[in-house]
């Protein structure tokens, strides 16, 4: 019996890889499909990890947690980052979310080093704490933002607002500068 020439031999081997539907682009073979999406013809969300401020349980200090997340799609780090600080209990159980329940980040935008952050009604709540309560607050806010290298200041808005103070301890009429002097150090 005569053996297969070399060039039947490539023919049989690529004809069954055509036919069984293996694709070396790494795609799935599904149509539309990009490489890591499923098939779905979405690419794959990228994980980000960010840093946010927390006080610690004795509201003396801020100390930096990481989250490791996939924002939503179309949704930014910097936001991400504030939806977690605000709403999210912390993942160290000796930190607390100081924020008042319901508080919502609406927006943040960030144009020439300014982060301008909108926060739902909520923020206001009376009686939520006193002078240091509000320093750390605003501190977690901006020192979370300002972990981005692109931000350098931060506008606390509320409802689309300008506000003078969140409970008549501090100025929030222009943007705050990062306050490491709130971080605890080690």
């Amino acid at each position: 019996m005569k053996r297969p020439t070399f060039w039947a031999l490539i023919v049989f081997v690529f004809m069954s890889l055509a036919f069984s539907g293996c694709d070396f682009s790494g795609n799935s073979g599904k149509p539309g499909a990009k490489d890591g999406d499923g098939g779905t013809g979405k690419p794959a969300a990228q994980k980000v990890s960010v840093k946010v401020y927390r006080a610690d349980q004795s509201t003396e200090w801020l100390v930096p947690e990481i989250y490791d997340r996939e924002p939503r799609e179309g949704e930014k780090a910097e936001k991400l980052a504030l939806d977690i600080l605000v709403g999210e209990a912390p993942q160290n159980k000796n930190l607390a979310n100081i924020f008042p329940a319901g508080v919502k980040v609406l927006s943040v935008k960030t144009e020439n080093g300014l982060a301008t952050v909108d926060f739902s009604k909520e923020l206001l709540k009376p009686g939520t704490g006193g002078s240091a309560y509000e320093m750390l607050l605003t501190g977690a806010v901006v020192d979370t933002l300002t972990e981005f290298p692109e931000i350098k200041s931060v506008q606390i808005l509320v409802e689309g607002k300008k506000i003078e103070t969140i409970n008549g301890h501090m100025d929030l009429l222009d943007p705050l500068q990062r306050n490491e002097s709130l971080i605890k150090k080690k």
